[in-house]
């Protein structure tokens, strides 16, 4: 919270949480297109992710960052790509999937994601306690740049 407020940060949340909303609507007007559609626009939000954590990790790292603002735009634009790549994710996945049993995929698909948010948070939460958050989100942003590392070539056919 770095000194912040409780008002402050409640309002923070609130904010980031309806730009992560506006980042997912800018998704849903393109919403069941095709599937190779649906993957170029997933590897292009997988790209652009590097963005937010770099600038987190920037941030994280450099004590003279840690001002309310800094933090709050860092924030926003996590959470606008955030909520774009949430959307892509899962118009990349519906893509393939049968119809008649798409309710399925979708309540699958969800609950596999709140336990990997889950899962994961409490695995962040402990890495900070024991490596400290400069260490912890150096971390975070090499698995984020791994499944690029995996598919570039792929990614670069998609993109470019």
């Amino acid at each position: 919270d770095n000194g912040s407020s409780m008002l402050d940060i409640t309002l923070l949340k609130i904010i980031s949480e309806s730009i992560s909303i506006l980042g997912s609507l800018i998704m849903v007007k393109t919403t069941k297109q095709s599937a190779s559609v649906d993957k170029k626009r997933l590897s292009y939000w997988l790209v652009i992710n590097i963005i937010p954590q770099l600038l987190r990790g920037i941030v994280v790292c450099n004590s003279s960052l840690h001002k309310f603002p800094i933090l709050v735009v860092v924030s926003l634009i996590e959470h606008f790509i955030g909520g774009a790549l949430t959307v892509a994710c899962f118009n990349f996945m519906f893509s393939h999937v049968l119809e008649n049993i798409e309710g399925t995929h979708y309540s699958v698909y969800a609950a596999t994601e709140v336990l990997g948010k889950t899962l994961f948070g409490y695995l962040a939460f402990t890495l900070v306690d024991i490596l400290g958050h400069p260490k912890t989100f150096i971390i975070a942003i090499v698995l984020s740049i791994v499944p690029l590392l995996f598919k570039q070539d792929q990614i670069r056919q998609d993109i470019f």
